[in-house]
């Protein structure tokens, strides 16, 4: 029972707990409190640290959500396989290239005392999927930074 709480409340906890096991002890307080509220006559909520003290003294811990099992990922991957969904079709080397810069997060002091901020060009070349070209060029548009 809850410390200074009436039976209706550990009742209403142990159907809230047994209706969702993997809420925490807040949202388990917050909708004992609304529960609690709307009953008729209203009865009055025990606070949180009752509320945790009495999940911990009837072992009713939070349950952890269930993790996805090698069967059901390899289901996933056999479904895709099935389908052979393709987002790209070539049919040359260096058909199907991305392009990018990347602008780099510091600035560097050149010897005329100017800083620039570097952006990288990068490439991947998805036929291969292998290949990958990077060059540095200077940022020619930047403002210098102080």
């Amino acid at each position: 029972m809850l410390l200074a709480a009436p039976p209706a409340a550990g009742e209403a906890l142990r159907a809230q707990y047994a209706e969702h096991p993997l809420w925490n002890v807040q949202l388990l307080h917050d909708n004992l409190r609304i529960v609690l509220a709307v009953a008729d006559p209203p009865v009055p909520c025990p606070s949180y640290a009752s509320v945790r003290r009495y999940l911990k003294a009837h072992g009713l811990t939070r349950k952890r959500a269930p993790r996805r099992g090698n069967d059901e990922i390899c289901a996933g991957a056999e479904i895709l396989v099935e389908r052979e969904i393709r987002s790209y079709e070539v049919r040359y080397v260096l058909q199907l290239l991305h392009l990018d810069f990347h602008h780099g997060s510091r600035k560097v002091l050149t010897r005329a005392g100017e800083w620039i901020i570097y952006s990288r060009l990068a490439g991947f070349e998805f036929a291969l999927e292998q290949a990958r070209h990077d060059a540095g060029r200077r940022n020619e548009g930047s403002a210098p930074h102080r």
